[in-house]
């Protein structure tokens, strides 16, 4: 798959798609207020597309279950790509910022995934994920896809909710949902 997907990224109109999916991810970043020099985990890598949106004095680490897509990880600037799976997180370290951009729509069980980001969330942490919209174009991935499941934004937000994760913004796009969270203190 690494070696179909990325230069598949490069090819119009995938291109022109990846783009806009990029630079609505980054104005949701920049609603953050995560230092430069911030602890970030990047859920489920492949192979390192999402390093991109974070600022490179970020220290990543990037966790993917492929030791394919972790060897190509390992060459975009994440400190350490851990081979494992999104809903089992080695980690007893907390992160200040958690991505998972494109991985949802892989897993089963979002409600447990939640409650694992938010173990590893500093307070006042953040955390943006996305999902795959009911439509088209994820009814033929669907078809001619490996298993995909739609998580509906309305569960993803409680979801959130139930892991300690308040909502702070949630954008469409024709192919992602995106949602940014933060972890609430304890006194919120």
């Amino acid at each position: 798959m690494a070696a179909i997907y990325s230069p598949m990224r490069r090819i119009w109109p995938l291109s022109a798609i990846v783009s806009a999916e990029g630079a609505q991810l980054r104005r949701l970043l920049e609603m953050t207020d995560v230092a430069p020099n911030s602890r970030c985990i990047d859920l489920g890598c492949g192979v390192g597309h999402s390093r991109e949106l974070v600022p490179a004095e970020a220290w990543v680490v990037g966790v993917d279950r492929s030791p394919r897509m972790a060897r190509h990880a390992a060459a975009a600037g994440y400190r350490a790509v851990v081979l494992a799976d999104i809903g089992q997180l080695p980690f007893a370290t907390n992160f200040d910022f958690a991505l998972c951009i494109g991985v949802l729509e892989y897993v089963a069980a979002v409600d447990l995934f939640f409650r694992q980001v938010a173990a590893v969330l500093h307070e006042n942490g953040y955390f943006l994920c996305t999902i795959s919209p009911n439509t088209k174009i994820t009814a033929l991935r669907r078809r001619f896809g490996p298993l995909l499941y739609l998580h509906r934004p309305e569960q993803m937000i409680q979801w959130g909710e139930d892991a300690g994760l308040r909502l702070v913004a949630q954008r469409y796009y024709l192919t992602q949902i995106s949602f940014l969270f933060s972890k609430q203190c304890a006194a919120d």
